[in-house]
């Protein structure tokens, strides 16, 4: 995807704190630009990868077509009450990925601790 960060990134994912405890609440944001003037066509993937254990996949929309300087912005894409869960460094990952193989083309990371 050469040329593919015109002004700003494709996708990236957030969260509204640095660190957490069991009974906080959690939003999680999530934003998606094509900032090409053509069309993409690209599965779109939101995944939480534990300390521990395997990833756990929260959407998988498979091959989407992103209109030409398409903006996606939600500030408040995923928000909930944590429970408890074991301490450490979770990750929420978002990609884009090619649709016929999975391959990610472009992914961002939110790195958050649990204690």
């Amino acid at each position: 995807m050469d040329g593919f960060f015109a002004n700003e990134p494709p996708i990236m994912i957030g969260t509204d704190m640095p660190m957490y405890s069991a009974g906080m609440n959690m939003t999680v944001s999530l934003n998606i630009n094509n900032p090409l003037s053509s069309p993409i066509n690209v599965c779109v993937a939101v995944w939480l990868e534990r300390p521990t254990g395997p990833i756990i996949v929260i959407l998988h929309a498979h091959a989407v077509t992103l209109p030409g300087k398409f903006r996606y912005s939600n500030p408040s894409f995923s928000q909930f009450t944590l429970p408890p869960i074991p301490p450490g460094i979770y990750k929420w990952h978002a990609a884009l990925m090619s649709p016929g193989s999975h391959a990610i083309l472009i992914q961002d990371i939110a790195e958050w601790e649990f204690v």
